[in-house]
């Protein structure tokens, strides 16, 4: 769906030109890198947040967080520290997918 979205933007107000399309397909691959790789970062930004409020609540789950289904509550270190874990490996993937990304900007 990104794809397509991303066309369409770039397409506007376009001439039919051979030398226009070659610039505008250079020009797709910067956007598309960007964009798949914001896209990606989705899931780790949820981690991210998701562990820090395990730190700052103090509990697995965290406070004021429903699930469909009965889930026993973990407080105390053993909660922070689980906190802390997914933190630091969200924090990991985070900057493996900047370094993508910034790959991705880079003329090669």
């Amino acid at each position: 769906w990104l794809e397509p979205l991303i066309d369409l933007v770039l397409s506007q107000g376009l001439v039919p030109d051979p030398q226009v399309l070659a610039a505008l397909n250079q020009q797709k691959l910067l956007v598309a890198g960007i964009a798949f790789g914001l896209y990606r970062m989705l899931p780790e930004l949820l981690f991210l947040w998701v562990g820090w409020r395990i730190i700052t609540s103090g509990s697995i789950p965290p406070a004021r967080m429903k699930f469909p289904m009965t889930v026993p509550r973990i407080s105390g270190r053993n909660a922070r520290m689980f906190g802390l874990l997914l933190v630091f490996v969200a924090l990991g993937l985070l900057l493996h997918e900047l370094q993508w990304v910034g790959r991705t900007l880079t003329p090669h």
